[in-house]
């Protein structure tokens, strides 16, 4: 994945900043980024509402694809639900995002492959969005939390130290960001606030991510206590595993 930018000037006379592949020229069009555009069209799909809607959307000769607008949480989301300080191009969060999974997933890392991402620029702020890869027949996490499921705690276990490996702080782990499907393949995904940090100690940072992760499990589980404690056991124990064997 080699990277290609482009500006594009938009009917309201601002500016939209795009980053996408390069094979990718002449492809990615502005509409694909809006909401309002994939709202009626009868090619998407709303895949979740949270503070903003994710959508599954079909271009012309693609795969499907993942559209997410960035939107503020917290009390100041409240007042402020989608714009963001401007300090650079670098420190935009949709270009920040991409550009960490497109490093993630040159390493066959479990992470969907980024299709591109976008921010249009006022005077001191701005908006963003970016597109993904759709992974097919996939449940999230917090979706299998249910008595008549048994995730695959150790597939689990083995994607999460995967990323760490290659220095990954997820800084939203949670139950709703990872992905299973029926082969026993897990992804991670919203690598939004990502940072790699090669080489640096970051044991801490990790234990903190899975302790974030555990109460995100807590909160959506509907499985017994002792069913969720299990849970959380099988899969420490498989991540520790991991790291041992990673040790020798």
């Amino acid at each position: 994945m080699s990277e290609f930018q482009k500006e594009i000037k938009l009917e309201n006379g601002k500016t939209m900043f795009m980053l996408y592949d390069s094979v990718l020229q002449g492809k990615i069009k502005p509409d694909y980024f809006s909401e309002e555009y994939w709202a009626e069209h009868p090619d998407s799909k709303i895949l979740a509402k949270g503070r903003g809607i994710t959508y599954r959307i079909q271009v012309p000769e693609q795969a499907p694809w993942v559209l997410r607008h960035y939107h503020r949480g917290g009390l100041i989301g409240k007042v402020i639900k989608r714009s963001y300080a401007f300090t650079g191009s670098d420190e935009v969060r949709s270009f920040a995002e991409y550009r960490v999974s497109a490093q993630l997933y040159k390493l066959n890392l479990p992470v969907p492959k980024p299709i591109a991402a976008m921010y249009v620029k006022n005077r001191f702020s701005y908006r963003a969005a970016i597109l993904t890869q759709y992974i097919e027949n996939t449940m999230t996490l917090s979706a299998c939390l249910s008595p008549e499921f048994k995730p695959n705690w150790r597939a689990i276990a083995q994607a999460i130290h995967q990323v760490h490996q290659a220095g990954l702080v997820h800084s939203d782990l949670n139950a709703h960001n990872i992905l299973l499907d029926d082969n026993g393949h897990v992804t991670i995904i919203d690598l939004d606030k990502a940072v790699i940090h090669p080489g640096e100690n970051l044991k801490p940072k990790h234990w903190e991510s899975l302790q974030r992760l555990k109460r995100s499990m807590e909160k959506v589980s509907r499985r017994s206590s002792d069913q969720q404690q299990n849970d959380w056991a099988e899969l420490i124990y498989a991540y520790r595993d991991l790291n041992k064997k990673q040790s020798h």
